[in-house]
């Protein structure tokens, strides 16, 4: 997968500055932002700090009643009038109201840069309620995304980043337009006391260390509460092997499946069953390039009761020797790996997905002859597998089959300890042979028992009247059921 680029230009559903759309909230910010955080009012950086930031021009947003100061070379789309427009996060954009439930994204899409995206939420009386009276807001730094709701007009916004430095800038400009006065830079501090806000659908719905929501409480949209109820789908209807690992006691390995950028919505899920089992979902993290979509917990509920197994991906940090911004540091690698557990496992759980679940990380194409970078590589996936096992979690790991798929067949010990291997091994060899086999990289005394292949690269493909592009998989490994 190609690394993240700047810049992209105009396309169908862009927009000039002065347009604007008034739509229901973006469904990414449910992951970014935290609840119950006040916005007290200071003065925005000037525009000066923005033009040094964005090392360009810029252009004024308008939309809902506020404006808002980006670099000229981004384009803006109006999302209600193209509605696959992809919402990427590899290149630098704004897009304006909510992504259709069809985005046509390529496949293979990695990296995160600054985009901004702005929306009007749908709020009940009671969630507007509960609705501080200068909003909500949170940065996610592990996700490099932030996440705000602001009560005038319910203004709802995501912003993702490669550097925190220039949308912290970008985001110092948002402005009432009637009046010209600064809203918040709270939006750039994030530094803010904390309150319950537990009903709210936008920001609010992310769960967070001291951010007053119950334990186990509903934080999605039809999320259950945790408990015997939530539990069914997860442990019920399954058969555990010697292995622990835990297959559809119906489904009938191996299967095909599926992996693309951003979740497709229920039509397409009911109309592709036929030809696929299971399908990859993106939790998030420092360098994945699609927002949740159609991902939530009922979404994930209603694709189990159809029969699909889900193979949840978590996009973290790469390797030292790739030109991603979020990277493993050599000195810091086993703790680096722990923290994108521990964050993978947050996001799991924001949907219904608890112990026992399986969770892989994509680590992307590096040279694994560069012992400065596998070294590293593998000490970070050895880190991401001792803790979600520590925590009942199942550790997979997807990766090229070159890369470090090949890297922890060879390295049997790392910095003086032995790796930990883990459960399942997801490794991409596009020969086209749908077989789990992946010499000469991947070899079958390895030790890894339980193997998913990606054995195509992307395609597109109607089936029912629904199309998609999607890289093909052949699954017989741990997947979430």
């Amino acid at each position: 997968m190609a690394p993240a680029q700047e810049g992209v230009a105009p396309a169908q559903g862009a927009v000039t500055p002065a347009q604007e759309g008034v739509l229901p909230a973006h469904a990414a910010v449910r992951r970014a932002a935290v609840p119950g955080v006040a916005l007290p009012r200071v003065v925005a950086p000037d525009a000066a700090a923005l033009r040094a930031a964005a090392g360009t021009g810029t252009q004024v947003i308008r939309f809902a009643g506020y404006t808002i100061d980006v670099p000229a070379g981004w384009p803006v789309y109006r999302l209600a009038r193209d509605r696959s427009r992809c919402v990427r996060y590899d290149l630098n954009a704004v897009y304006l109201g909510q992504p259709g439930a069809s985005q046509q994204c390529p496949a293979h899409l990695a990296g995160r840069v600054a985009t901004l995206s702005l929306a009007v939420a749908h709020l009940t009386p009671a969630e507007q309620r509960e609705l501080p009276a200068r909003g909500v807001v949170a940065w996610d730094s592990a996700d490099h995304e932030m996440g705000a709701v602001l009560p005038r007009h319910a203004l709802s916004i995501t912003a993702t980043y490669g550097a925190a430095s220039q949308i912290r800038a970008i985001l110092g400009t948002l402005r009432w337009a009637a009046t010209g006065q600064p809203v918040a830079t709270a939006l750039v501090r994030g530094a803010l006391p904390a309150g319950p806000l537990a009903g709210l659908s936008g920001a609010g719905r992310q769960a967070a260390p001291g951010a007053g929501l119950a334990a186990g409480a509903g934080l999605l949209p039809g999320q259950p509460a945790r408990g015997r109820h939530h539990r069914r789908h997860h442990k019920c209807h399954i058969r555990c092997c010697h292995h622990r690992l835990c297959h559809p006691r119906w489904l009938k390995m191996p299967v095909k499946g599926m992996d693309t950028c951003t979740a497709p919505s229920l039509r397409a899920m009911r109309s592709w069953y036929h030809a696929f089992k299971a399908v990859a979902i993106y939790l998030g993290g420092p360098e994945a390039a699609c927002g949740w979509g159609n991902l939530s917990a009922a979404w994930i509920r209603a694709s189990v009761r159809m029969g699909w197994a889900m193979m949840p991906a978590y996009v973290g940090p790469q390797a030292p020797c790739t030109r991603f911004r979020a990277r493993i540091r050599a000195g810091r690698a086993e703790p680096q790996g722990r923290a994108s557990a521990r964050n993978a496992i947050r996001l799991a759980r924001a949907l219904g997905m608890h112990r026992g679940a399986v969770l892989y990380d994509d680590m992307e194409a590096y040279r694994s002859h560069h012992g400065r970078c596998s070294r590293p590589v593998v000490a970070f996936l050895d880190g991401w597998t001792r803790e979600l096992h520590a925590r009942g979690y199942r550790a997979g790991v997807y990766s090229r089959a070159a890369s470090a798929a090949r890297d922890l067949g060879r390295y049997r010990h790392v910095y003086g300890h032995p790796v930990a291997r883990p459960n399942s091994l997801w490794f991409a060899l596009w020969d086209g042979r749908r077989n789990l086999h992946g010499l000469p990289y991947v070899r079958n005394t390895w030790g890894h028992a339980h193997w998913l292949k990606q054995y195509k690269g992307e395609r597109p493909r109607r089936i029912g009247g629904v199309g998609l592009s999607f890289d093909s998989d052949l699954v017989d490994g741990a997947v979430y059921r």
